[in-house]
């Protein structure tokens, strides 16, 4: 009885901004599904992308002179 009492019926019309914003959740929404679908389509070529970033990184690491990072030296 005090929750019917204390809580209010929620308004139906929602602001511009909340408008907005949810016109963009929905927009980044589409843009997901859509490269979901892709990745799923093709799952064999994903799965060789993702090895192949693996092994440069991997190449990159050791090829990079270390000279190039920052050092850090004692106080």
């Amino acid at each position: 009885m005090m929750c019917a009492y204390l809580l209010k019926p929620e308004k139906k019309e929602h602001g511009w901004l909340y408008r907005m914003s949810e016109r963009g959740f929905d927009g980044i929404l589409h843009v997901y599904e859509a490269g979901l679908k892709i990745v799923l389509r093709h799952q064999f070529i994903t799965l060789m992308v993702m090895f192949g970033t693996i092994a440069l990184t991997g190449y990159l690491y050791v090829i990079i002179p270390r000279a190039s990072f920052p050092s850090r030296t004692p106080d």
